[in-house]
């Protein structure tokens, strides 16, 4: 390993123009800034985090720290959180330079942990950013010497792209099924829907027949005071009473004159 080189460069940030109300606080974490690499030159990288993170707190996304912090980890052998702080300034940096750096002291970190194929991959994307770097063309060549001498690392590498292989086909295969699982229960709920209202217009229908048979039989049905068929109306009956009454009186007066007596009639109905 000692013959790969790197790029831990300490890297020092130029005070920039900036507005009079954010002065005070710039100088401040220039200030961290530089007391953080005072400290890693001595190789007390604890102080070193420190002050890097006193700076990043007055200048949040300092890009200086946040390396440096990176770097840090890296010294103390602490390749899981170098690992995490260079892959993220490597997505998040908008600078190329800076990015390619830290993919190459990412591929750096990798390299220390024997993770040869993650070290491959992180130096391509460095070049691919910078493909004019020596030292990062130079540590790729070695990680694939080192994985063509290790047929273990191969075997295990090969076994790691098959359970990534694997493992997103089943994650597909499970979002096949939950997206077949969801359409399935969307046509269910459009089907219940459409029965529904089926039911409900089969409903409406049954109760317009009742209504439209109902009003039928009451059309057929006669009204109160309406005679029924075969029978006399009322008011029939009433001018057939006064005719009777009328021809009674008729009756009753040529009787009189006649000197006839005769019993009245009894033409009264209860309806």
């Amino acid at each position: 390993m000692s013959s790969i080189s790197s790029h831990f460069i300490i890297l020092c940030a130029s005070i920039a123009f900036i507005a009079m109300s954010t002065a005070s606080m710039a100088q401040t974490a220039k200030f961290d800034l530089d007391a953080g690499n005072s400290a890693f030159n001595q190789k007390d990288y604890e102080i070193a985090i420190k002050k890097y993170n006193e700076a990043l707190d007055k200048k949040p996304n300092y890009t200086e720290a946040e390396f440096n912090i990176a770097n840090a980890y890296y010294r103390q052998e602490k390749m899981e959180d170098a690992v995490r702080e260079f892959r993220r300034i490597a997505k998040n940096s908008e600078v190329d330079s800076t990015r390619a750096k830290a993919y190459h002291n990412l591929g750096n970190s990798y390299l220390q942990s024997q993770k040869l194929k993650e070290a491959i991959e992180a130096y391509k994307n460095s070049l691919r950013i910078n493909p004019n770097d020596h030292e990062t063309r130079y540590n790729l060549a070695v990680a694939k010497k080192l994985l063509e001498q290790n047929p273990q690392q191969q075997e295990q590498n090969q076994d790691q792209e098959n359970q990534d292989k694997n493992e997103d086909q089943e994650k597909q295969d499970q979002e096949r099924k939950d997206q077949d699982k969801k359409e399935d229960e969307e046509n269910k709920d459009d089907q219940q829907k459409d029965d529904e209202e089926k039911e409900n217009e089969d409903k409406k229908d049954g109760e317009d027949n009742k209504d439209g048979d109902e009003n039928e039989d009451k059309e057929e049905q006669p009204q109160d005071g309406e005679p029924k068929e075969g029978e006399m109306s009322k008011e029939d009956a009433e001018r057939l009473l006064q005719m009777l009454e009328d021809e009674e009186k008729e009756t009753q007066e040529d009787l009189k004159k006649k000197k006839v007596k005769v019993k009245k009639v009894n033409i009264e109905k209860d309806w």
